[in-house]
């Protein structure tokens, strides 16, 4: 005689079975560092700080210069000069930032390039792992 517990524990497994394979998640895209802006944009980045909790990156790009596409989790942009750039998905979405210096902004996670759209900028990028 069959169990209802044996009986549902038949059809997840037949459903997982018949699952396709899932995209990565935002953890598992951001383990791999072939999109990170370190090893992306070397020229542009250099790291102060990395430890269990956060890294701390600080980013200098010229005038009218792109990043190529990159990755990064969910972080505070911190302005040491006006900023002005433009941040562009893979699909197509930009988010343009102005940021006077001194000021931050909250960077939700996510894939984009960048594009300066304003004079030579510097800022830091605080990066959350937890």
């Amino acid at each position: 005689m069959k169990t209802l517990a044996g009986s549902i524990f038949v059809i997840i497994v037949t459903l997982q079975a018949q699952q396709p394979p899932r995209p990565p998640v935002i953890a598992e895209f951001f383990d791999n560092r072939s999109v990170d802006i370190i090893r992306i944009a070397p020229g542009f980045c250099t790291l102060e700080i990395d430890n269990e909790r956060l890294r701390v990156i600080r980013i200098k790009v010229p005038e009218a210069t792109r990043v190529p596409i990159h990755g990064h989790r969910a972080g505070v942009i911190v302005a040491i000069t006006g900023l002005h750039v433009k941040l562009t998905s893979p699909e197509g979405t930009a988010i343009d930032i102005r940021l006077p210096a001194g000021d931050l902004r909250w960077i939700d996670a996510g894939i984009h390039a960048e594009e300066n759209l304003g004079g030579a900028a510097e800022y830091l990028f605080i990066e959350s792992k937890g």
